[in-house]
C-alpha cells in the first residue's frame, strides 16, 4: 500500500489476542479454512465505513461492506472483552516514519461500533491518544518529540533548495539537440531525455548526497515549488497550505515563547540578572506595560520571574514544558471533528502553559493587558506547534482513509457474462471501466498474448451502453466469452479488475512524470478453476502490475504454484526479496490462530517451510511413501 504498511487485530473474529501483519507490494495469506484469512482481507472492507463526520467516530455495521455482521459477531467469542481494535502502521511524510494508529471500538446502540479510544504512536512513544466519554475528549500528546520534528524540517530548507538547483541542471541539460534552422551555435535547444534517465540521474543524485527518495519526498511536501505531491488530491493540497503557513510562522532561531518582553529579559547578562535590570528595562522598551505593572502594584511579578531565572535556565523551563505529562479534558461541540480534535490539542498545549510555574509568571506580566489567552495566542512558535501537531494528526487521518479508499476487492465468482454482459451483471462494470480506456493500456491484451489465450480482446458496446459484448479474437476471429471456460473468464476478469485499479492524473512530481495513485487489490483464491501452468503465472501478472502502476496484492491463496513462482521471480532477479511476505495462519493448536510470518531471502529461500498441515495424516504417509519410493528406485 502507499501509505499504509501493517494491520492489527484485537479481539476480532478468531484473532482473541493482537496479531500484527506487516504488509509488502505482495502479502501471501495461507491457512486452513476458517484460519482468519477472510478476516484480514474482509476488514479492509469493514474499516471503510469508518465515520469520522461527528465525534468520536463511529464505524457503521449495517453497511453493504460489511462482511462480518453484528459488533456481537466481530468480537472473539472466546474472550471476555467487550471492545474490538483495528490498527495501522503508515508512513507518514510529514514525520519522515512510520506511526501505527490503533482504534478501539465498542458496541453502539444503532448497528454501529464507537471509537472510545484513538491512539497514534510511533517506535519511541505516545504521539497522541484521544479517549471519549461522557461528552468530553481527553487528550494527551508526546509534544517534546513532535517539536523537535518540527525544528527539524524547519532547519532543513536550506538543504532542500540546495539539492533542488542542483538536481534541476540534471532535469534540465540531460541532452541538447541543434536546431537545423538555426545558422549559429548559439541557438541550441534543451530537451528532456526519457523517463528512465531521469530517474536514474535522479536516484544517483540522492544517493551521491546521502539522502533517500522517502527524504526528499518528505522536503518536498514543505518546500516544493508547486506546493503538490505526488498523488495528492484536495484535501492534501489543503494540509499542504496549512503546511506552508505553519513554517512561515515558526522560527527556529527564535526561543518556544517567543514574545518580545521574554526575549528581551533573556537577554540580560545572567551576572546582572535582579529586579532592578529587570524594571529598567521595562521601563525603557516597554513603557504602557511598566506603567500598568506599577498602577496596578503589581511588582511582585517582577520578582518571581527573577527568582525563576536564578534558579533554572530558559532552556530547563522549556524542557519542562514540553515533557510535562498532562491528561487535558475538553467538552465535545457540535462542530467538524478534525477541528474538534484540533480545538482538543490546542487545550492541551494551553493547559500545560497554565500548569508551568514559569510561563504561568510570565503570563501574569501581561494580563493587566490582554489576559491569558490573548497573550497565549501571542507566542508564534507556540502557534506554530500546535498547527504542526493538528497537521501531523490530520495526514495520519487522511492518508488512513485514501489507502481505504483505494483498497479493491476483485470478485472473481459468478464472472461467467454470457453473450451479452448486461448492467446488473458481475462483469459489467470492469468491461465499462476498461471501454473508457478506448485500448490505450496494454496489460490485458499482453497477458491475453503470453498466456497464449488470444490475440486481442474486442469489447463491443449498445447504443445506450447497458450491455457490452466482449469477446476474444483468435487470428482474427472473434469468439463471445460466453464459449469460453470458467477458468478464463475468472483469469480476465483478474486482468480486467488489475489494470481498472490503476489511476493516473495530471500531477507531475518532482522527476516531471505522470504520477499513479496506487492502491492495494485483494484476490481471494484466484488460483481456483486455473490450470497448474496459468496459476504459475499468476506471481508474474501480480509483479508487473506493481512495476507498472505500483499496485500492491493481498493474497488468499491454498497454491503451492504461487509460492513456488515467487520464490523463483527472487532468485532470478525478477522480484525484489522484500517486496514479498507469506504469513500461514496455523489452527493446529486451537483456540486463535498463531501466525507464522515467511520472508524469502536473496536466493529464494523461505525462511520458515510451509507447515505440512496442510495435508491431513493419510495425505502426508503416502507423500513420504512416494518419496522413499522415489530415492530407491535411483
Amino acid at each position: 500500500m502507499l501509505n499504509i504498511k501493517g494491520l492489527l487485530l484485537g479481539n476480532f473474529r478468531v484473532f482473541s489476542g493482537a496479531p500484527c501483519f506487516r504488509l509488502a507490494p505482495v502479502t501471501v495469506l495461507m491457512g486452513p479454512n476458517s484460519s482468519g484469512k477472510s478476516t484480514v482481507t474482509g476488514s479492509f472492507s469493514l474499516i471503510k465505513n469508518l465515520n469520522t463526520g461527528s465525534l468520536p467516530y463511529r464505524l457503521r455495521l449495517d453497511s453493504g461492506r460489511n462482511p462480518f455482521g453484528s459488533f456481537d459477531m466481530i468480537s472473539a467469542r472466546k474472550t471476555k472483552e467487550k471492545t474490538i481494535t483495528a490498527g495501522y502502521d503508515i508512513y507518514n511524510t510529514i514525520l519522515g516514519e512510520n506511526v501505527r494508529v490503533e482504534f478501539t471500538f465498542e458496541k453502539g446502540k444503532n448497528f454501529d461500533a464507537i471509537a472510545k479510544n484513538i491512539s497514534i504512536r510511533y517506535k519511541g512513544g505516545n504521539l497522541f491518544d484521544f479517549s471519549f466519554e461522557h461528552n468530553r475528549v481527553n487528550t494527551r500528546i508526546g509534544l517534546n518529540y513532535l517539536y523537535n520534528k518540527l525544528k527539524a524540517v524547519k532547519a532543513e530548507k536550506s538543504r532542500y533548495l540546495e539539492l533542488e538547483n542542483n538536481f534541476r541542471q540534471i532535469r534540465y541539460s540531460s541532452g541538447t539537440y541543434k536546431d537545423q534552422q538555426a545558422d549559429d551555435e548559439s541557438q541550441v535547444k534543451i530537451f528532456h531525455v526519457d523517463n528512465d534517465l531521469k530517474r536514474r540521474n535522479f536516484s544517483e543524485y540522492l544517493k551521491s548526497r546521502n539522502i533517500t527518495v522517502e527524504e526528499y519526498e518528505r522536503l518536498f511536501y514543505f518546500y516544493g515549488k508547486h506546493r503538490i505531491t505526488p498523488g495528492s488530491d484536495g484535501a492534501e493540497h489543503e494540509l499542504i497550505r496549512k503546511a506552508v503557513k505553519m513554517l512561515s510562522d515558526f522560527s527556529d532561531d527564535r526561543i518556544l515563547f517567543n514574545n518580545d518582553l521574554l526575549e528581551k529579559i533573556l537577554e540580560i547578562p545572567s551576572e546582572t540578572f535582579d529586579v532592578q535590570h529587570l524594571k529598567s528595562m521595562i521601563s525603557k522598551d516597554f513603557p504602557d506595560l511598566f506603567d500598568c505593572l506599577m498602577l496596578l502594584n503589581n511588582p511582585g511579578s517582577l520578582n518571581n520571574i527573577v527568582d525563576l531565572l536564578r534558579s533554572r535556565t530558559y532552556g530547563e523551563w522549556e524542557t519542562e514544558y514540553l515533557e510535562y505529562d498532562i491528561t487535558s479534558s475538553k467538552r465535545m461541540k457540535g462542530c467538524e471533528p478534525a477541528g474538534e480534535l484540533s480545538s482538543a490539542i490546542d487545550h492541551n498545549l494551553q493547559s500545560r502553559f497554565d500548569k508551568s510555574r514559569f510561563f504561568r509568571t510570565l503570563t501574569e506580566l501581561s494580563m493587566t493587558r490582554e489576559g491569558f489567552i490573548q497573550t497565549y495566542h501571542r507566542f508564534k512558535n507556540i502557534r506554530a506547534l500546535s498547527s504542526f501537531c493538528s497537521l501531523v494528526l490530520e495526514k495520519v487521518i487522511h492518508d488512513l482513509r485514501a489507502d481505504l479508499d483505494g483498497t479493491i476487492t476483485v470478485n472473481l465468482n459468478d464472472m461467467s457474462p454470457g453473450t451479452a454482459t448486461e448492467y446488473n451483471q458481475s462483469m459489467h462494470d470492469l468491461i465499462r471501466q476498461y471501454s473508457l480506456t478506448k485500448g490505450k493500456d496494454t496489460f490485458v491484451k499482453d497477458w491475453l498474448r503470453k498466456l497464449k489465450i488470444s490475440d486481442d480482446f474486442s469489447i463491443d458496446a449498445s447504443s445506450r451502453e447497458m450491455e457490452y459484448f466482449p469477446g476474444l479474437i483468435r487470428k482474427e476471429e472473434k469468439n463471445y466469452l460466453a464459449s469460453e471456460g470458467s477458468g478464463t473468464n475468472r483469469l480476465l476478469s483478474m486482468l480486467l479488475g488489475i489494470v481498472n485499479s490503476k489511476h493516473y492524473c495530471e500531477i507531475r512530481d518532482y522527476n516531471d512524470d505522470l504520477k499513479s495513485f496506487p492502491g492495494t487489490i485483494i484476490l481471494e483464491q484466484p488460483e481456483t478453476g486455473l490450470h497448474p501452468s496459468w496459476q504459475s503465472k499468476l506471481p508474474e501478472i501480480f509483479s508487473d502490475a506493481y512495476k507498472r502502476y505500483g499496485l500492491h496484492f493481498i493474497i488468499e491463496t491454498h497454491s503451492d504454484y504461487i509460492i513456488n513462482k515467487l520464490q523463483y521471480l527472487v532468485a532470478a532477479g525478477k522480484m525484489n526479496h522484500n517486496d514479498i511476505v507469506i504469513y500461514y495462519l496455523d489452527t493446529s493448536s486451537g483456540g486463535s490462530p498463531k501466525i507464522i510470518e515467511i520472508t524469502a531471502d536473496k536466493n529464494g529461500n523461505l525462511s520458515h517451510d510451509i507447515p505440512e498441515a496442510l495435508l491431513d495424516e493419510d495425505d502426508r504417509r503416502a507423500a513420504g511413501l512416494f518419496r522413499l519410493r522415489k530415492v530407491s528406485r535411483n
